[in-house]
């Protein structure tokens, strides 16, 4: 019996985390990341127990990791001017967090 073998493409992750909560910031930061290559995957909201309103969100995006890229390729921008365009969206409202 012959099994194909499988190829597994390594992915690389990015967290975006909301500080402020609303759909503006939410449409902001699927807009922005998904314009550089990255796939929305899921967002996490936390909920303080006192209200029903998310104090807080994480949204998960992936793309394929292709080995000699450096881990934000096609992404040109220096981390300063990602971090500045973000901060320029709701000042400081929205941080990213790179894992891989």
């Amino acid at each position: 019996m012959h099994m194909n073998s499988c190829s597994y493409t390594q992915s690389s992750y990015k967290v975006v985390e909301l500080s402020t909560v609303t759909d503006e910031t939410i449409e902001e930061a699927l807009n922005l990341w998904t314009s550089r290559g990255w796939v929305f995957d899921q967002i996490q909201f936390v909920v303080r127990d006192s209200s029903r309103r998310p104090s807080m969100a994480f949204m998960l995006f992936t793309r394929p990791f292709i080995s000699g890229e450096s881990e934000d390729a096609p992404d040109t921008q220096t981390n300063n001017t990602k971090h500045s365009k973000l901060s320029e969206l709701h000042q400081g409202d929205i941080n990213e967090v790179n894992i891989s």
